[in-house]
């Protein structure tokens, strides 16, 4: 069986991808209006940005990213710590991406966990 659902996008232009990060796809809640695409998974973003040598951008604060350097080269900040440490209501942290060189970057933010039965 085929399932199709009607989708809405947006253009993304080389203006959009400026040196910020751009929501391409999501399916929360607050993107609603600013996605390209819309998913059908509400704890979950893509975001795309295209960096200058120098630029850096701030990960979103979220329980998983998955960070993709699809081209390019960057130095990536993420301030950790190991589970015991971890206080129980963390602050949030300054984590981002800085390019070495031209870079092109995706980031998945994720929200919940896959749960196998």
């Amino acid at each position: 069986m085929r399932r199709t659902t009607p989708t809405s996008s947006l253009e993304i232009d080389d203006e959009l991808l400026g040196g910020s990060l751009l929501t391409v796809a999501s399916g929360m809640a607050r993107h609603r209006d600013a996605a390209a695409i819309r998913i059908h998974n509400r704890h979950a973003a893509l975001y795309a940005a295209r960096l200058r040598p120098g630029r850096q951008v701030t990960l979103p604060e979220a329980p998983f990213l998955r960070v993709f350097v699809a081209r390019g080269s960057v130095d990536l900040e993420v301030a950790s710590s190991s589970r015991a440490t971890r206080p129980v209501s963390p602050q949030p942290v300054d984590r981002g991406v800085a390019a070495v060189e031209p870079a092109e970057i995706l980031i998945w933010e994720m929200r919940a966990t896959v749960t196998v039965r």
